[in-house]
């Protein structure tokens, strides 16, 4: 049987968005290809459940630069955040 995450695992609290937001920012300040960074989605809203996801954009000079490449995902530090 494969492992799942518990329930409580997937749950999404302000304080971790902050805490996600926060690592996704330092990492975006140091490249120069992003323009902008933002958050969308139902957290920008404001009408976001524990269980809703969080959408961040991105507003890039060249979009093929990260969509041939995905590596920069893997450059933002998950571990400061507990993922």
């Amino acid at each position: 049987m494969e492992n799942y995450p518990e329930a409580m695992d997937l749950l999404i609290y302000p304080q971790k968005v902050q805490m996600i937001l926060s690592q996704t920012n330092k990492w975006a300040s140091k490249c120069v290809d992003i323009c902008v960074a933002a958050m969308v989605g139902s957290w920008a809203r404001g009408t976001a459940q524990p269980t809703s996801d969080i959408d961040i954009m991105l507003l890039v000079a060249e979009p093929d630069i990260f969509r041939k490449d995905q590596v920069w995902v893997n450059e933002i530090d998950w571990e400061e955040v507990g993922l």
